[in-house]
């Protein structure tokens, strides 16, 4: 159908729709008259508040929040080409109607709490498009108000041993903006923790402790405490409780130097729900120079071992009952001093084995260590002909040319001059593939003789000699 409208009454319309939308049009904003009754049907973009079929702006952000008192909110106006956007303030000074250009920028001011809608339209050619609304929240600035105590926690208590769970009430505290707060407890007593708003924990000293509990809005960073007693009470008269380990128990690692006194205290870990007295013991290696004190629970002493030790402590109480702790021992050497290289075990294996001819590679390193794991520099006694000794990795390597037996003495020795020493047999084979000259044995033929002489005569391999009358 077609809409046939009086240019008196589209003006009308539109001044109309103005207000609708929260606008006030003066008269001249409106183009001139349309001839609306030679307009065709309206398309799907048009509507009867609508006819020319306008697009309505963009506003961005649509939706904000900020601070009173902090910098005017910017909402960035887009769209409406070849048109103005006309938007409603009603925070303005005076409220009203006022534009701005497609692109342009409407600064909304913080000053006044409260939620703000600014509305804009699209005029143009005496038409308003739909509007486009853009929402503003302005709270309160609590940058000066802290949380407060809403409801201070009631006193608390329990029984030794006892598994003890609490929540902090929701309703402890309160923010003046409402914003979420963060919870925090400190001293709380041993065996108990908290997370999540909930303290948890076994009971496990008698006694009363204060307990305090803290909010944080983590966007001030301001605060508000309070605190409560947790009163511990002793169990069943007349039976026994066990030894605890206080918190995590014994702090691990301990580093300890070498040959050097120390002392190390482990009674802070255990404590007895009665109060009663505690003897220590602990599984510290013999001849290890190292004792703890049965009535101190000190450990003590200068250790004569290097390396790292797992050290469990035990405390007892009187009626036998015992709980357990246990921490790394590290012994370290002394930076400052330079140990003696060492030789490991028994040393170089022997006796060794090679054969006349044949390339041989004999290992020495691995029968020596530095303690501080320095480099080691190596030299050996006289070796057979045809090996030699690598004087950097202790590697004996060569093919020997002779055959024999020797006894050879590898050095190993560190930056610092510390020199240790392993030995060990080497035999050179015979090689059946190489033909050996005849010797002289036991210094040859004795002298004077007239005697055909054949026994002092062999052949190394035992192959059969050509001999020669020989008489003196």
């Amino acid at each position: 159908m077609r809409l046939h409208l009086s240019n008196q009454i589209c003006l009308v319309v539109t001044c109309c729709l103005g207000l609708l939308l929260g606008l006030t049009i003066a008269g001249n904003a409106v183009a001139a008259p349309m001839n609306v009754a030679s307009k065709p049907a309206l398309t799907a973009a048009e509507s009867s508040t609508n006819p020319c079929g306008l697009t309505a702006p963009t506003l961005t952000p649509s939706s904000t929040s900020a601070l009173q008192g902090a910098p005017a909110v910017s909402i960035v106006a887009t769209g409406c080409t070849g048109g103005i956007i006309q938007y409603f303030n009603n925070l303005g000074n005076p409220a009203g109607v006022y534009t701005v250009a497609p692109g342009g920028t409407i600064s909304v001011p913080t000053s006044v709490t409260g939620v703000m809608i600014i509305s804009a339209a699209c005029s143009k050619s005496g038409c308003l498009s739909d509007p486009a609304y853009a929402t503003i929240t302005i709270k309160t600035n609590a940058a000066a108000a802290p949380p407060t105590v809403a409801n201070p926690i009631p006193n608390q208590s329990g029984t030794i041993g006892d598994n003890f769970v609490y929540t902090i009430p929701a309703n402890t505290f309160s923010d003046p903006n409402n914003d979420p707060l963060t919870l925090s407890v400190s001293t709380l007593p041993a065996g108990l923790s908290f997370n999540g708003g909930v303290i948890t924990g076994t009971l496990s000293q008698t006694g009363t402790s204060s307990i305090v509990v803290k909010a944080t809005n983590p966007t001030t960073a301001l605060f508000a405490s309070t605190s409560f007693q947790l009163t511990v009470n002793p169990g069943t008269p007349g039976i026994n409780q066990p030894p605890v380990v206080v918190g995590t128990g014994l702090v691990t690692p301990k580093s300890i130097v070498l040959n050097a006194p120390f002392s190390i205290n482990t009674a802070y870990a255990f404590s007895d729900p009665e109060g009663g007295p505690l003897t220590f013991a602990a599984n510290i290696p013999a001849n290890f120079g190292v004792s703890i004190n049965p009535t101190t629970g000190v450990i003590s002493g200068s250790p004569v071992s290097k390396g790292d030790y797992g050290i469990t402590v035990t405390a007892t109480d009187n009626n036998g009952l015992s709980v357990s702790s246990g921490f790394l021992l590290s012994v370290i050497l002394d930076p400052s001093i330079n140990y003696p290289v060492v030789v490991n075990g028994t040393g170089i294996s022997t006796p060794q084995f090679g054969t006349k001819g044949v390339a041989l590679s004999i290992p020495t390193a691995y029968g020596f260590t530095d303690p501080e794991g320095r480099a080691l520099s190596f030299f050996s006694s006289p070796l057979p002909a045809g090996l030699t000794l690598n004087p950097s990795t202790g590697e004996i390597t060569g093919t020997p040319s002779t055959y024999g037996f020797s006894g050879i003495t590898v050095g190993a020795t560190d930056d610092g001059g510390s020199t240790a020493y392993s030995g060990f047999f080497l035999t050179i084979n015979l090689n059946p593939a190489i033909n050996e000259p005849p010797v002289v044995v036991d210094g040859g033929i004795s002298t004077p003789k007239q005697r055909i002489c054949m026994r002092r005569l062999i052949d190394q391999r035992l192959m059969p000699l050509v001999i020669q009358r020989v008489v003196r």
